[in-house]
């Protein structure tokens, strides 16, 4: 384990060694860890304003009273912490513990996560093309 200059912790997890008769090869991932995760922080927050902007304009400008707007946004921002904190939760857990188990486990989770955000993602995008997945939709 070593500690680079922005304070991340990092980690060698081996996934294969191959030893010939001069050498010893071993393949593997590095992970990194921050303390600190300031950019992450401030990526999240500006992906949350700009998806959540115009929701909240064209649900308060509905509302007549200001204060019953007022406290619309307020009760949609905490509602949208709470969501992704719980999201985050769901998907960091098993992505941790499975990097204590086996790199290969951690690999294959991170790659079907990966795999099953850009197939909704997808989804989405051709929902909104007026495609239906569903029947009777």
């Amino acid at each position: 384990m070593c500690t680079g200059t922005t304070g991340a912790s990092c980690t060698f997890m081996p996934i294969h060694t191959r030893t010939t008769p001069r050498r010893t090869i071993t393949c593997g991932i590095v992970m990194c860890t921050s303390r600190f995760p300031l950019r992450a922080l401030a990526v999240g927050t500006m992906h949350g304003m700009a998806g959540s902007a115009a929701l909240i304009v064209l649900t308060v400008a509905s509302v007549k009273p200001v204060s019953l707007g007022f406290l619309q946004i307020v009760a949609f921002g905490v509602g949208s912490i709470v969501g992704m904190a719980a999201l985050s939760l769901a998907l960091a857990v098993p992505l941790r513990r499975s990097a204590a188990i086996d790199a290969r486990v951690q690999i294959s989770l991170r790659s079907l996560v990966g795999m099953g955000s850009v197939v909704l993602g997808v989804v989405v995008m051709l929902q909104c093309a007026g495609y239906s997945f569903f029947v009777g939709g």
